[in-house]
């Protein structure tokens, strides 16, 4: 495989894919609730809590790959290692109830995005 790539470590399980288009791009999502009073004020109550999230877009995975990424989710443990292509280490779970893999224009080539939670104490 050449080019930049990206693993995914669960005990002695490694699966190793192409980049993701566009990169790992973190997301700092911060948790808070947004309200009306009675009087129809907009309140924010701001939790001062916040987490990371990735969206990664693989793009032409092979049969084999999309195999290895499909085993690696049904398999995993809650939490796992991933690194991304900039050699940057983070403990992650996926966000993502089903893999939704979609065919690719290049027949045996496959689709599919993925949603992590990225622990905060790597970011």
């Amino acid at each position: 495989m050449a080019g930049p790539q990206v693993t995914l470590v669960s005990g002695a399980t490694t699966v190793t894919l192409p980049a993701p288009e566009g990169g790992t791009g973190l997301q700092r999502i911060r948790a808070r609730t947004v309200g009306r009073t009675a009087s129809g004020a907009v309140y924010v109550y701001d939790k001062s809590v916040s987490r990371y999230e990735a969206l990664l877009q693989f793009r032409g995975l092979s049969a084999a790959e999309r195999t290895a990424l499909q085993t690696f989710f049904d398999n995993r443990s809650d939490t796992w290692t991933y690194t991304d292509s900039a050699s940057n280490t983070y403990t992650a779970r996926f966000l993502n109830s089903i893999l939704e893999f979609k065919q690719a224009g290049i027949q045996g080539a496959y689709d599919v995005q993925v949603q992590l939670e990225i622990d905060t104490a790597g970011v």
